[in-house]
């Protein structure tokens, strides 16, 4: 969902230009063909996951098509941002991870679709000292989790803490979810 004005040129320019986190050429780094897409995302780029799948994209589609060899630019910007630079123009394509927004985004009409690619996993984590006294187990969900946390700050506020990226990004969507679930904010 973009929360900035809809450029309706954004197809017909590459306007406003944002300088890409990293460039992908495939084999052809060399030659360092021309940007031909545009992706913005996060955590697909942190991971290098960008880099594998746009590196085979270009070699497969200049194998296959016949095409000139081109490049591939990694726009860093979380779920949010992800949406305005496709709103903008600033990117052709985005990863993100939120169905709702893209939804949303699909009826303010800057995407025309959303496919389904993969799923990310998300992990609590904390000091192995425990000192929110979570008793995890292959039984116990996260949203146990999360009130046993929330139990803790209350009980011990000096020695519990939740720290939160408070971002907008999908991670941060995902844990706003899971405290709303369980009928607490952080």
């Amino acid at each position: 969902m973009a929360t900035i004005p809809i450029n309706p040129d954004r197809a017909k320019n590459n306007s406003p230009y944002i300088e890409p986190g990293l460039v992908y050429y495939g084999s052809y780094k060399n030659e360092k063909p021309p940007i031909q897409l545009r992706i913005a995302t996060d955590g697909a780029g942190q991971s290098g996951l960008m880099r594998a799948l746009a590196d085979k994209f270009i070699d497969d589609r200049v194998i296959e098509t016949g095409c000139k060899p081109f490049a591939v630019s990694w726009i860093k910007s979380d779920t949010a941002g992800s949406f305005n630079n496709l709103a903008s123009g600033a990117a052709d394509l985005s990863i993100t991870y939120h169905p709702a927004a893209e939804a949303i985004a699909a009826q303010q009409g800057f995407t025309d679709r959303s496919v389904y690619a993969w799923r990310d996993h998300f992990m609590l984590i904390g000091p192995t000292s425990n000192p929110a006294k979570l008793k995890p187990s292959s039984t116990t969900s996260i949203f146990d989790l999360f009130g046993q946390l929330f139990r803790g700050v209350v009980e011990n506020p000096a020695a519990v803490r939740f720290l939160s990226r408070y971002d907008k990004s999908a991670t941060n969507v995902k844990e706003a979810l899971i405290w709303t679930t369980i009928g607490q904010v952080p």
